[in-house]
């Protein structure tokens, strides 16, 4: 089973359309289409989207290895959802100097 296999099951085991899906994740229903469709690769902050949206085990969602779900299945509140939404919205340089800022905020 593929990545885009993987991500369907998860879509309709929370028994969602592909429309209420990308909006839970903050993301086209286009982009989950063509993702189901084998047509696109899920970025990086999308597959870390799923897995705290939705408690969805990293390592199942990439290579299909272990569980599906998060053993922990941390999830994210909305105002997280939020600030992923807004990050997916900006430039490239934008989100860099976002994850920056983070990082920055996170050691003090």
């Amino acid at each position: 089973m593929g990545i885009e296999n993987r991500l369907k099951t998860i879509r309709k085991t929370v028994n969602m359309t592909q429309r209420e899906f990308a909006s839970k994740l903050g993301v086209s229903h286009t982009y989950i289409s063509e993702l189901e469709g084998g047509r696109r690769t899920p970025s990086k902050l999308f597959m870390v989207a799923v897995e705290h949206v939705f408690g969805v085990n990293q390592s199942w969602l990439a290579a299909g290895q272990g569980g599906k779900y998060r053993k922990d299945k941390v999830r994210f509140t909305e105002d997280e959802v939020g600030i992923i939404k807004r990050l997916r919205s900006m430039s490239e340089d934008n989100k860099e100097m976002v994850i920056e800022l983070s990082k920055k905020l996170k050691k003090k």
